[in-house]
């Protein structure tokens, strides 16, 4: 058939292939310039942006059926999966197009074009170079001046030093790369590591040069130039060989000597720069990956000799290869007209996606922030003998082991929540000043904690593996692809772990393998089956979006699409299990793929979940790290069978209490918004997507009123609330609480402060209720900085809309409340908002609003908390806030205008208080002498004094002896409290071993090791 494009009549000895999809008619054909979708072909309505524009210009055209467009006239796409995507969406693959051969067989497009180019193979590059000479024949006097003088005089200025050395003259003075920046071809770094090689090991690089300059000069020697500088490589550090350690700068280092050689006859080779151009005109013959640069080397150079070549014939004035490759370098440039860097007919969708993936500011911090730790990585793991088993677990096996900003822990927060601007700007400042502390990889998930905790193996011999894997990553003989392979062969490393830390080590030129990286490139219609498929596939993708590195697009395509942010999880039995090891689990045992099961593949860190169990909601979840295939490394006791299997890892808020399925509003529990039927009951699915006004309804805080609505508010006495708060199980001095009573009276801002696991919140949250008030819960995060936090913000970019937090709505609700009341005639119920860990954040950042209304409320005045244009909320006389707070080093202490402002009880915990709360334990007594030591320099309460009871009760399950377990216990809950520089420390560990002495072992053990290392180093640590 034939077609018009501008003003080109072109040919095409295609077939009318058929879109093989139901409900979808349309025909296409394919030509040298890419895949035609024919007239009358129908296309789904969608928001993709290429499509929109086709609409506008009249080339497809709506329909009688909504949900359908036609086209009006032949349309050209760069290739057939482009097309399937503007048609039918993503998630396609171009074998949906086939056509029917004579003999009545479907044959797929794939199929047919892979045939087509054996007998056509210069049809594309023809096509292209055809494209590009009437710019270049525009472009003689930049190609001669800006690049053919400028390479030249840089080789003038360089080679002869460089030759009379390699002659046998001396190495001083001679440098690899003219001085003068604007003439630098290798990278800065590249040319430091070689000036380094020439100053410290001449004699090596001398050799090196002669074997490479042996004429005829040849790309192939570059195998043989590297192996001859192996040895000389190793008096470099770690960092300073890292430049000239990857299969493309390695290759782009040879071809830069041998351009200095021979600068007309040898082009010079960068990926970015030529090279790009060179994969652009042999799109339709792509490059193999090659097993070491001098293969890699001798391909490019013979590409550019074939498209010398090809240049000449169309009439190009070029005398040499030099004037090929400046032609090359233009050419790769964004800003050439034609070229590499222009979109061919309807914009790529898929790039337009990663552009504006790049210009997110909260993506693009994240991704700083994972270079960032690659580079920390790297020299982590440079120094292969250091390498420790607790160090790798913690640095480099799991996903986020800590993230600390200054002195607070934010562990969970960067991938976690959605930022706000003025948070993106703290922590990108934080990251370029070095104040954010990062441990864990931040790249991949794992399905284990730590590192071969499912290997029958000895701890000396996971170190050996991880040594050898080490010293796999830093040979300067392996190149990428055979490292993963090396790595992969290590007992308990796997396939992601292995392809992520060569990865780490080759950014530009590796890409790790990880469920969801395979997952999204299929649905891109590219095959993964083999790790050599899928770094071809990546490789591809990452030409085609114009990405920088691998790091870049695996990140890319972690995040992509209009995704599901939003989910139900139906854990039944399991949920006590996976709440306290923080995650959610789905089976694949079955072989059957189950959606519901394979949507936890679906999630991403910053996902929400509602946590569905024993007939309620239990807990509100945020996704923390990219979910991983678990083969048989997962135990479980609730289901003992339970092994491979999909699993994310999932920080777990609790709602306290759980929230009844009833509780939801009816306008909520609907089908099309999440698990359920049409009465409003819960499937029995596990993961369900949710739609967003499921999860509002859930977080937003209800009141708790005593009675009904319409009856007027009646305050008990004190005897009465004081009996209801000790029926809540809660022991506290009635002075104590007393105090509480009176300060909520009189002042209505009332700080809680105490060693963690007093009962502060027990306190605040079993007084409310007693009191028949409305209770919130509001756990600070250690990133809040400023109102936004606390209040939420207005935004301008999505039509105005106030982005409300819970907080903010429990202020309306509280407010109404008091409104209705006043018209009533009545005393409106108390609200109470608990500010769960108030000091993790600096209160007089993110509370300083509320702070300044606060006084003015305390003068018997109405105020209003300003939260956006025309948008106020009251604080009202019966709304009371109450903080709760934990002296230690992970918080941070009030400034004098908060103490002004609030009244402020400390919540002791006495001997005889756990002494009773031990209630005749049978180490009761053991445990009060243990607390007499500890406490003075590490206060604990009844929190840990319960985990302990805890950790023993269900060591019973197991026969294990109540005294061992009491042994493990210790170990894991108190002697980490142990830690710093106070002087008391030594003595306490010394009264520590005495009581521990033959009854508790393992402690002793521990405690022992302690003590010996806070002697030697001055500071006592668990670790």
């Amino acid at each position: 058939m034939s077609f018009t494009m501008g003003m080109t009549e072109l040919q095409s000895p295609s077939p009318t292939f058929f879109l093989n999809m139901p409900n979808i008619k349309a025909l296409g054909q394919w030509s040298p310039e890419g895949f035609i979708v024919l007239k009358g072909s129908e296309a789904r309505v969608s928001d993709d942006s290429a499509l929109q524009a086709l609409l506008r210009s009249g080339s497809v055209a709506p329909t009688s059926d909504p949900d359908r467009l036609i086209f009006n006239e032949d349309t050209l796409f760069k290739t057939a999966f482009d097309a399937t995507i503007m048609l039918v969406g993503s998630g396609t693959s171009t074998s949906k197009w086939v056509y029917r051969d004579d003999a009545g067989r479907t044959v797929p497009f794939g199929t047919w074009r892979d045939q087509h180019r054996a007998t056509s193979k210069f049809s594309r590059r023809q096509e292209r170079v055809a494209q590009v000479v009437p710019w270049l024949l525009t472009q003689q006097e930049n190609l001669d001046r800006d690049e053919r003088a400028y390479k030249l005089e840089g080789v003038a200025m360089v080679y002869p030093a460089l030759k009379a050395f390699v002659d046998g003259g001396s190495a001083e003075g001679v440098t690899v790369q003219p001085q003068r920046s604007g003439l630098n071809q290798l990278d800065w770094r590249v040319a430091a590591s070689l000036d380094l090689l020439l100053k410290q090991r001449p004699d090596s690089l001398r050799q090196a040069l002669q074997i490479l300059w042996t004429q005829p000069l040849e790309a192939r020697r570059t195998d043989e130039f590297w192996g001859k500088l192996e040895d000389a490589l190793q008096s470099l550090t770690p960092d300073e060989r890292r430049p000239i350690n990857g299969l493309g700068t390695r290759a782009s280092v040879a071809s830069y000597f041998l351009f200095l050689a021979d600068p007309t006859g040898h082009p010079f080779y960068r990926r970015k720069f030529g090279a790009r151009a060179v994969t652009w005109f042999y799109e339709d013959e792509p490059q193999q990956r090659r097993t070491s640069p001098g293969e890699l080397l001798a391909e490019y150079v013979d590409r550019c000799q074939e498209l010398h070549a090809a240049f000449l014939a169309a009439g190009l004035p070029f005398r040499d290869l030099l004037d090929t490759q400046s032609a090359l370098f233009v050419l790769s440039l964004d800003t050439a007209p034609v070229g590499p860097g222009v979109a061919e007919g309807p914009v790529d969708a898929l790039r337009a996606e990663f552009e504006a993936f790049r210009r997110d500011p909260v993506q693009q911090l994240r991704l700083s922030l994972r270079r960032r730790r690659a580079g920390e990585l790297r020299t982590l793991l440079s120094e292969p003998a250091d390498l420790t088993l607790g160090t790798f677990n913690r640095e480099v096996w799991r996903y986020e082991s800590e993230t600390r900003l200054g002195e607070r822990t934010i562990t969970g927060q960067l991938d976690g929540v959605d930022l706000t601007p003025n948070q993106v700007q703290v922590l990108a400042r934080a990251l370029t000043d070095g104040a954010l502390e990062l441990h864990g990889n931040y790249l991949w998930g794992t399905s284990l904690l730590d590192y071969g905790a499912s290997l029958s193996i000895s701890n000396e011999e996971k170190v050996a593996h991880l040594h050898a894997a080490a010293q796999i990553l830093n040979s300067l003989e392996l190149f990428p692809q055979e490292k993963a392979a090396q790595l992969q062969a290590l007992p308990g490393l796997g396939q992601t772990a292995a392809t992520g830390l060569v990865m780490v080590f080759h950014p530009e030129e590796f890409a790790v393998v990880s469920d969801l990286s395979q997952r999204a490139i299929q649905t891109l219609g590219l095959s993964t089956q083999t790790v050599l498929e899928f770094e071809n596939a990546a490789a591809k993708l990452l030409e085609r979006v114009g990405g920088e590195d691998y790091l870049e697009l695996d990140w890319f395509l972690t995040m992509r699409g209009a995704r599901q942010r939003y989910w139900w999880v139906n854990q039944g039995q399991t949920y006590a299990e996976e709440r306290q090891q923080g995650y959610v689990w789905a089976s694949a045992d079955s072989g059957v793929n189950i959606e519901h099961h394979e949507n936890v593949m679906r999630l991403r860190p910053g996902d929400r979940i509602i946590h569905y169990a024993a007939q309620a909601i239990q807990a509100v979840g945020t996704v923390t790290a990219p979910p991983v295939s678990v083969t048989d490394e997962l135990s479980s006791e609730v289901i003992p069978t339970k092994r491979s299997g999909y699993m994310a890892a999932v920080l777990y808020q609790p709602l306290t209490p759980p929230l009844s399925i009833a509780e939801l509003p009816d306008d909520v529990r609907r089908a099309d918004l999440g698990p359920f039927d049409k009465n409003g009951k819960v499937r029995q699915v596990y993961l369900w997507p949710l739609d967003p006004a499921v999860f509002q309804a859930v977080i937003t805080p209800r009141p708790e009123p005593v009675g009904s609505p319409a009856q007027h508010h009646l305050p008990p006495d004190f005897p009465t609330l004081s009996e209801r708060v000790a029926a809540s199980g809660l022991r506290i001095e009635a002075r104590t609480l007393r105090r509480y009573h009176l300060a909520l009276q009189t002042r209505g801002f009332v700080i809680l402060s105490g060693v963690s696991g007093t009962g502060k919140t027990w306190l605040a949250e079993a007084y409310a209720r007693a009191a028949g008030a409305a209770v919130g819960l509001f756990p600070v995060a250690p990133n809040w900085t400023t109102n936004e936090d606390l209040l939420g913000f207005y935004s301008p970019l999505d039509g105005g809309h106030y982005h409300h937090t819970a907080f903010s709505r429990f202020l309306l609700a509280a407010g109404q409340a008091y409104r209705e009341a006043q018209e009533a005639g009545q005393l409106p119920q108390p609200y109470h908002a608990i500010l769960d860990e108030m000091n993790l954040a600096r209160v007089e950042y993110y509370f300083a609003q509320f702070l300044s209304k606060m006084e003015i409320r305390s003068r018997g005045q109405e105020t209003d908390l300003e939260l956006g244009p025309d948008l106020t909320v009251m604080l009202p006389p019966n709304l009371s806030v109450i903080g709760t707070v934990n002296i230690d080093e992970t918080t941070h202490d009030f400034a004098n205008k908060v103490y002004d402002r609030a009244q402020l009880i400390e919540i002791p915990v006495t001997r005889s208080d756990l002494e009773a709360h031990l209630n005749g334990h049978v180490h009761a007594s053991l445990l009060l002498e243990i607390w007499d030591v500890v406490s003075p320099v590490a206060p604990f309460a009844f929190r840990v004094m319960d985990d302990i009871l805890a950790y023993q009760q269900a060591a019973l399950t197991l026969n294990v002896d109540a005294l061992e377990a009491l042994d493990d216990a210790l170990l894991q809950k108190v002697l980490p409290k142990l830690r710093g520089t106070d002087r008391r420390l030594l003595g306490v560990l010394a009264e520590f071993l005495t009581l521990a002495e033959e009854r508790l072992p393992l402690s002793h053990a521990k405690a022992a090791s302690m003590r010996a290392a806070g002697m030697q180093h001055g500071f006592v640590s668990f670790h």
